[in-house]
């Protein structure tokens, strides 16, 4: 059911983000991450159009948490100054934290 894809789709996610944290997307290919994903490679295709889909789809992710963290993080800070440092610093966190 529903639970199961959803479970799958996240398999696959996490598969790719352990792949990424030891080469560049270039260098793995989506037989690979069915692999280690523990799925027929024909089940990726079922939850992302390629591999290239599947990087957006977790860029997509790390920018929608980062927003919401860091505006988390703005919350309660009224001096401009620190608001813009916080701000400032999003990009940077984003960046750090793959």
């Amino acid at each position: 059911g529903a639970e199961e894809k959803s479970e799958r789709r996240a398999a696959i996610v996490r598969a790719a983000e352990q792949l990424l944290h030891r080469a560049p997307a270039a260098t793995f290919s989506v037989d690979a991450l069915a692999r280690r994903a523990g799925l027929a490679k024909g089940t990726v295709y079922l939850y992302f159009r390629g591999k290239d889909d599947l990087l957006v789809s977790i860029f997509e992710r790390a920018v929608r948490e980062g927003i919401t963290e860091g505006r988390a993080a703005l919350e309660g800070v009224t001096d401009p100054v620190e608001r813009l440092a916080l701000r400032g610093s999003l990009p940077f966190w984003l960046a750090r934290r793959s």
